[in-house]
């Protein structure tokens, strides 16, 4: 699993709640 992935599906949660 890439890093920046992941870091773009927390970021995207985050943004989203």
């Amino acid at each position: 699993m890439q890093p920046t992935l992941l870091a773009r599906s927390i970021s995207s949660v985050a943004i989203d709640a």
